[in-house]
């Protein structure tokens, strides 16, 4: 659910390729909207990681997560780490 949001508003950069991989933390508040998205671990492409980046923050809040309950939020979603690569999006321009 998460990631085809995310994928949704993903814009590839011309420099994108398979096998970049970035991973991000996110942390959302009680909202789920976003308080932090942050690069753990860089693809090495600063436009692929910025994309993914600008992804998460065009994705949140995350009003799907609303009507979960409490406990399962704050221990699942309220902090994660996000591993985004292309060939999660085969073709996606």
């Amino acid at each position: 659910m998460i990631r085809n949001a995310i994928s949704n508003n993903w814009k590839r950069p011309d420099d994108a390729y398979l096998g970049l991989e970035t991973l991000v933390r996110v942390r959302l508040d009680d909202d789920t909207n976003l308080i932090e998205a942050k690069v753990i671990k860089s693809s090495g492409s600063i436009s692929f990681d910025n994309s993914t980046i600008d992804a998460i923050k065009k994705t949140t809040p995350l009003v799907e997560l609303r009507g979960l309950p409490k406990k399962i939020y704050n221990k699942e979603f309220k902090k994660f780490i996000f591993t985004f690569k292309p060939q999660d999006l085969a073709k996606k321009k």
